[in-house]
């Protein structure tokens, strides 16, 4: 992908469009895993005022940064590379929302047992590829 196509609101899979359904209202939301970045666009494209875009992995935390700045979205977005929940220890507010999906039950099941605390009363909203009496009960 070239930045240039990074100047369109992205078109969210129906996967992402039921996330972000359940979000309505969401102000500030951690995009946990966000890879490419298209949920955390659209959810600030569509009112949210601030996003936490988080993943382990550097290389994918930068094609969100690059969609989202194209978008002139990136002063309203604080970036961690972190694994997991641990991310939110970059945030300056709670989140109201924070989505965690795309993964795998087992994957999605550690993140959250090892950074439950960090949750606060923020909704969870989240979406395992397998596993998900796993995911349920975690």
């Amino acid at each position: 992908m070239t930045d240039g196509l990074f100047c369109r609101a992205p078109i969210l899979d129906g996967r992402l469009s039921a996330a972000m359904a359940l979000a309505e209202g969401t102000q500030v939301f951690a995009d946990i895993g966000a890879d490419h970045g298209r949920l955390s666009a659209v959810m600030l494209l569509s009112g949210a005022r601030h996003a936490l875009v988080a993943d382990i992995s550097a290389a994918a935390l930068e094609k969100a940064r690059r969609r989202l700045h194209a978008l002139g979205l990136d002063s309203r977005v604080t970036f961690a590379v972190a694994d997991g929940l641990a991310a939110l220890d970059m945030l300056k507010q709670a989140p109201d929302t924070v989505f965690v999906l795309g993964m795998g039950g087992e994957t999605i099941c550690g993140i959250l047992r090892r950074g439950r605390a960090r949750l606060g009363g923020a909704a969870l909203i989240l979406g395992a590829q397998t596993d998900l009496p796993m995911v349920r009960s975690a």
